[in-house]
């Protein structure tokens, strides 16, 4: 799989793009994007500092004070983002921007509260996160529009709850029109074509990646699914012998040996 996907990205990804609201037929006109009322959910951040901080070192804490009491607010924040605390640094970064706004680190700020909502199990949480992302890319984009990997980001933010799917595919096209061969876009319009159940578009898209990454084990696996749900058997035995190949795991070897078996049994 792709280095910047593991696997609970992919799980993430999988949960935003889910949407029963999908609309096939979408326009492929570029229209500007612009963002959406604040979300109702609000958030005791300072509440959450005090129980991340509690699994600091004495020593983490004592810098952390230090720097708040300098009012370095950005250097919080990289602190927080050393530790691997990903809601604290989104929350600084975004303090950090919101005082002197910079497309880097708003783009920070949206990388990490989308991090923390990944990592979260609170419902919640990752409701307000979304939202603080989606807020941070479109400051980051207000100032530098032509970062793709921001605008990739956002199309994610935006697809979340199924109320800007559309808003997010426009986003993703625009990414396209500038690199045909943007494999992060391609990807997510790839996912969202399956979770509509558009498979002749998700087929092409993945195809594509198939041919631009060739040894990527995860696009012959979806492909499976994909020509399984176009009852294209053949296909999606070959895309699965493919994928095997291309795994090391001896229990990921195993379950595509029953994928295959249960494909060619039904």
């Amino acid at each position: 799989m792709r280095a910047y996907r593991n696997p609970l990205v992919v799980a993430f990804a999988v949960i935003l793009l889910c949407s029963a609201l999908f609309v096939k037929g979408f326009k492929s006109a570029v229209k500007k994007v612009e963002p959406k009322e604040e979300t109702a959910v609000v958030l005791d951040e300072e509440k959450l500092e005090e129980q991340k901080n509690a699994s600091l070192t004495t020593q983490q804490q004592e810098q952390l004070k230090q720097l708040r009491e300098q009012e370095d607010i950005l250097s919080v924040a990289v602190l927080y983002d050393s530790l691997k605390i990903a809601s604290m640094a989104g929350s600084y970064y975004y303090k950090a921007a919101e005082a002197k706004p910079t497309a880097v680190v708003w783009k920070k700020a949206g990388d990490s509260y989308l991090n923390a909502a990944r990592q979260s199990t609170d419902s919640l949480y990752v409701v307000f996160a979304v939202d603080r992302a989606k807020k941070a890319y479109f400051g980051s984009l207000k100032i530098d529009d032509s970062n793709a990997e921001v605008k990739n980001s956002l199309a994610l933010c935006m697809a979340q709850g199924g109320t800007e799917v559309m808003q997010a595919v426009t986003l993703l096209k625009e990414v396209l029109a500038a690199d045909s061969n943007n494999v992060q876009a391609i990807y997510t319009l790839g996912m969202l074509s399956i979770q509509s159940g558009q498979y002749d578009k998700a087929v092409e898209r993945f195809e594509k990646l198939r041919q631009l990454e060739p040894m990527n084990s995860e696009y012959y696996y979806y492909l499976a699914d994909i020509y399984s749900q176009l009852g294209q058997k053949d296909k999606a035995v070959k895309a699965l012998e493919v994928c095997k190949t291309l795994t090391t795991s001896e229990e990921a070897r195993k379950n595509i040996d029953e994928l295959i078996k249960d494909i060619k049994n039904n």
